[in-house]
């Protein structure tokens, strides 16, 4: 078992490698991996190792500290609320929990996707892309995330916990499998809304629970059917997740869940009756008025 961690940390092994042997050459094998990579860009700053775990015997991604470093790269102006009333270290902060909280949610590993590191960069919108109908909030391509800072400064309400939430859905979406193109997005930001919800990062301006008339509705929408899903099996959406390494079928929920996602959809919608009395409404996440 300790040859798998260290094999999937892309550690050099041999078959008299023990815990301690490990630990004595950590220090070296960082060292190494911080000139080899020094030259790759800013954001390629440290992967960080738990000494404890590289000595655990468990192999569940879920508890692996091997976490990715996110590098923020601000380029909004000096009178910004990204630089005001979020700040560059708080936003460094959530970025690596939000890493360490979506890897252990989806059961994966880094190495399974090959990424050393990652940026956000927040920055206007304006000027480079069609901005033309909804505001766009945030997007991401691979490991690198572009937050649109003329969405954070014409937010109404707390900005930093619009901007949490953000993340969640952003690093989700950076780890997760996607069928290799073939998921559709609103499965893919539903499952994005979906971690931002379990984190705890809701938007005050989600719709409430049950709403919409599709499971293929997206986001928030999405999110909470996604939700529903998961209290039938725990561990869905890793398994879910897992099943879209290389390709995407609806029949997925039916191996899973033992239904199709149509008739689970209509359970979910007459679970309603059962639960709105108990369930506080939440309200429109910026995904379901905005452009993400």
């Amino acid at each position: 078992m300790y040859k798998t961690r260290a094999a999937l940390r892309g550690l050099p092994i041999s078959a008299s490698d023990k815990p301690s042997t490990m630990l004595s050459r950590l220090p070296l094998l960082l060292l190494i991996l911080a000139v080899v990579f020094g030259s790759c860009g800013p954001w390629v700053e440290a992967i960080r190792y738990d000494l404890a775990d590289v000595a655990s015997q468990d192999g569940d991604p879920s508890d692996s500290k091997m976490v990715v470093m996110f590098q923020v790269i601000d380029k909004t102006p000096a009178n910004s609320r990204f630089k005001n009333e979020i700040g560059y270290d708080h936003a460094r902060q959530v970025l690596n929990e939000a890493d360490y909280f979506v890897l252990g949610l989806l059961k994966q590993f880094p190495i399974q996707r090959g990424y050393l590191g990652g940026t956000l960069t927040v920055e206007s919108f304006a000027g480079c892309e069609n901005t033309s109908g909804p505001v766009k909030v945030a997007n991401s391509t691979g490991n690198h995330i572009r937050l649109n800072s003329d969405y954070i400064d014409n937010f109404k309400g707390d900005v930093k916990a619009e901007f949490d939430g953000i993340v969640y859905h952003e690093i989700t979406r950076v780890w997760m499998w996607n069928g290799q193109g073939k998921a559709p997005n609103w499965l893919v930001s539903g499952i994005a809304d979906y971690v931002r919800l379990k984190s705890g990062h809701p938007s005050k301006d989600w719709p409430n629970r049950w709403s919409g008339l599709s499971w293929t509705d997206g986001y928030a929408v999405t999110a909470y059917f996604i939700d529903y899903c998961s209290q039938i099996h725990e561990g869905f959406v890793a398994e879910l997740n897992t099943m879209m390494k290389t390709c995407y079928s609806d029949e997925y929920f039916v191996k899973l869940l033992g239904k199709s996602v149509d008739n689970l959809w209509n359970d979910y919608k007459c679970s309603y009756m059962a639960n709105a009395a108990s369930t506080p409404a939440l309200a429109p996440a910026p995904s379901a008025k905005h452009g993400w």
